[in-house]
């Protein structure tokens, strides 16, 4: 039967959960027998779908002729999974099971269903980091098929500047996929309010999901420290010693006073104002009275900031300044 032909489409695609049609058409002169279908090639070859299984073969319960014609023997797979992937050719019998020929195979890719990635989460350092430093921050999420996906950073709603890097990676014994998105960027003084957003876009999404880091919980600001300077002191007056404490970030923060290295228990008293760029200005005020034994007394402002990441001190002497004896 030299012109007898099959033919069969050379590539099929599909996904999971979903049904295919694998094509195939006769052509010529050929014998009288049954059409079947099988599956893989050399060892792995097996009977995959013949309308009338024989003793012993077994047929794919998913799989149907499509139309009842002895020119076309296309089947309909349905209920697809990842593992129908593989070669199927379409074959001829002479008789009951001698094979006349086959098609040259359709190679069936059968793609997950598309996953919807989870939520993102931005991960930063596990300590604050100093204003003026790099601080590394990265967008995680998982769980997402197909492969392709897009990661985006912005800060303050407009695009960063930098290039972020993008790394995607098959999660283990599974189809899915876990992507991370790495960027660094360097945080001004004046950066406290800025908010860095990780956009996802990807087809298992209607539209693109977003999470936020407010540069807030992972910078600090280092105080300024000013301690006012004295005129000279008249005896058994009052003074007041001023600790202005300036631009910090975050708030918590702790003023003590020592004279001669000697703690004050009583401290200070404090006002606290917040500054529009988010930094915070505080005013410890200690009140005494100049006696002559304070006279040369050094007097210490002494600041430990965010846990003690940051400590700093002012000093100043007092001079008292004796009364004149009366004639």
């Amino acid at each position: 039967y030299p012109k007898f032909r099959i033919t069969q489409p050379a590539q099929i695609s599909a996904t999971a959960g979903g049904s295919v049609i694998l094509t195939c058409t006769l052509s010529g002169d050929g014998p009288a027998g049954r059409s079947i279908w099988k599956k893989g090639s050399g060892g792995e070859e097996r009977l995959f779908y013949t309308r009338s299984p024989g003793r012993g073969e077994q047929s794919d319960s998913r799989a149907s002729f499509v139309k009842d014609s002895d020119r076309d023997r296309s089947i309909q797979i349905t209920d697809l999974t990842r593992k129908d992937s593989g070669t199927y050719y379409c074959v001829k019998l002479k008789g009951d099971d001698e094979e006349l020929r086959r098609g040259n195979g359709s190679d069936l890719s059968v793609a997950a269903k598309p996953s919807r990635p989870s939520d993102p989460t931005i991960r930063g350092p596990s300590r604050r980091v100093e204003a003026g430093q790099t601080v590394n921050l990265s967008c995680i999420t998982e769980g997402f098929f197909p492969e392709l996906i897009s990661i985006t950073w912005l800060k303050n709603g407009n695009p960063v500047s930098t290039s972020p890097s993008l790394s995607v990676n098959p999660i283990k014994a599974n189809e899915l996929y876990r992507a991370t998105s790495l960027i660094s960027v360097t945080a001004g003084r004046g950066e406290i309010k800025s908010i860095y957003t990780c956009q996802i876009n990807h087809t298992a999404l209607e539209t693109p999901v977003t999470t936020a880091l407010n540069l807030s919980d992972v910078i600090t600001v280092p105080p300024g420290i000013k301690l006012d300077l004295l005129p000279e002191a008249k005896v058994n007056s009052t003074v007041q010693l001023h600790c202005r404490v300036t631009h910090y970030y975050p708030q918590n923060i702790r003023v003590t006073w020592f004279e001669n290295e000697r703690k004050w228990e009583n401290g200070g008293s404090e006002t606290v104002h917040r500054n529009e760029d988010g930094s915070y200005n505080l005013v410890n005020s200690l009140q005494l009275t100049a006696t002559k034994e304070k006279n040369q007394s050094v007097f210490t402002c002494q600041v430990v900031h965010d846990s003690r990441h940051h400590i700093g001190n002012r000093s100043v002497t007092l001079r008292v300044k004796a009364e004149l004896a009366e004639n």
